[in-house]
């Protein structure tokens, strides 16, 4: 009875030893927590409906990945975002349209009060992550339409790079925000150019 007392304590020893020594777990947030506020509305400006954003399937996971090489992707375990890339990326470019320009009122499908809208905005990721090479990419297409009669009225790829100033997934995080922020003005852009026609 002794001898499996003894071993049982060596075990529970063990297991508490291999438990404590896990790395811990750090979750990372895309895009600055908005302000919620009441602003007002100009019912003037043309709206735009951020219809659907989807996502490469080896992004729809919890973990940030880092591409080795040219071939390899690699998935961390320790490193997750807080929120799946499905539910943040859709609000995070949102809110990077509306940094990008006042002129046009934007929505997300799914999550606002959509009105009668000029345009919709399809927006599609093959690749959203870091490299070994020390950038960030954020890289796939995007399709705007004309909500009324579903014209084509722009399609377009996009792969957009950014170097990293600093180690580590925090930088990795700021700096993917900053692509959105390019892609926004990319986007913004493309609307500007379809309205002044």
């Amino acid at each position: 009875m002794t001898l499996r007392l003894a071993a049982l304590a060596c075990l529970l020893t063990l297991l508490t030893a291999c438990a404590s020594s896990a790395p811990p777990l750090t979750y990372y947030r895309l895009g600055a927590p908005t302000m919620i506020g009441a602003a007002t509305v100009d019912e003037r400006l043309p709206a735009l409906v951020l219809e659907r954003v989807t996502l490469a399937d080896y992004l729809a996971q919890p973990g940030l990945v880092l591409q080795q090489g040219t071939y390899q992707l690699q998935v961390s375990r320790q490193h997750l975002w807080a929120e799946s890339l499905d539910v943040a990326l859709p609000q995070a470019l949102l809110a990077a349209l509306r940094d990008a320009s006042t002129n046009y009122r934007y929505f997300l499908r799914g999550n606002d009060f959509v009105p009668a809208a000029g345009y919709g905005l399809r927006v599609h990721f093959d690749g959203f992550h870091t490299t070994d090479g020390g950038e960030v990419v954020a890289s796939g297409r995007y399709q705007l339409v004309a909500s009324t009669d579903g014209r084509e009225l722009a399609n377009r790829r996009f792969a957009l790079r950014r170097d990293l100033r600093a180690n580590g997934y925090p930088e990795v995080v700021s700096q993917l925000d900053a692509l959105l922020d390019e892609l926004a003005a990319m986007l913004v852009a493309d609307m500007d150019g379809v309205i002044a026609r």
